[in-house]
């Protein structure tokens, strides 16, 4: 059964999905049984929808958002 967030994104593949496609190629396959249990959880969470990357705490992010070198950024957001 979908969920709700796959029923508007129909692009989301359930766990078993993803877990298959991972399983079907040996690169990824290695790779993935290279992490730690908690990291292979997170990306199959992440592949699924059931969790989101948290932006804000993106280095990126903090980088371009930075209020100290471009205060404007920040303040366009905020508006």
């Amino acid at each position: 059964m979908k969920t709700i967030l796959q029923q508007h994104f129909p692009m989301i593949r359930d766990r078993e999905e993803v877990l298959y496609e991972i399983r079907s190629r040996k690169k990824f396959n290695e790779l993935f049984d290279s992490w730690e249990r908690k990291y292979q959880e997170e990306f199959l969470d992440f592949c699924t929808g059931a969790r989101g990357v948290k932006l804000l705490y993106d280095g990126f992010f903090k980088a371009v958002m930075d209020p100290e070198s471009k205060p404007e950024r920040l303040e366009e957001q905020l508006e």
